[in-house]
């Protein structure tokens, strides 16, 4: 099935469909691509999901006060004069990024409160 994709999008491999924010780095593995819809690894559906029930209405509300980063601007400068910036990013680099540690064995995508004791 990947190589169906990689060969529809014509791109070499499928590593090449990984955003810079998905790829491995020393403090953990690498995201699954984030066109990929199918089994347990998936991410493509969330997004769609996303995208399509809540940050396009919010988008084309002309009363709300949202930008798309990186889409909209330099991030410094939307968090400055807009009252929400919106990004997607791949959820261990922003746990990371929070202060929460390097997620680990004791963390689960089910357990919304982070690692367990």
């Amino acid at each position: 099935m990947r190589k169906h994709l990689v060969e529809g999008l014509g791109v070499g491999s499928f590593h090449d469909l990984l955003r810079h924010c998905d790829r491995a780095t020393h403090a953990r593995g690498a995201a699954c691509a984030l066109f990929w819809t199918l089994g347990g690894q998936q991410a493509g559906k969330a997004a769609i999901s996303g995208w399509r029930e809540i940050l396009q209405p919010a988008i084309t509300d002309s009363s709300s006060d949202i930008a798309l980063w990186p889409f909209d601007g330099d991030l410094d400068e939307l968090l400055k004069t807009k009252q929400i910036v919106a990004t997607e990013t791949y959820p261990a680099e922003a746990a990371i990024q929070i202060g929460l540690g390097v997620p680990g064995r004791r963390w689960s995508q089910k357990n919304r409160y982070g690692p367990s004791p």
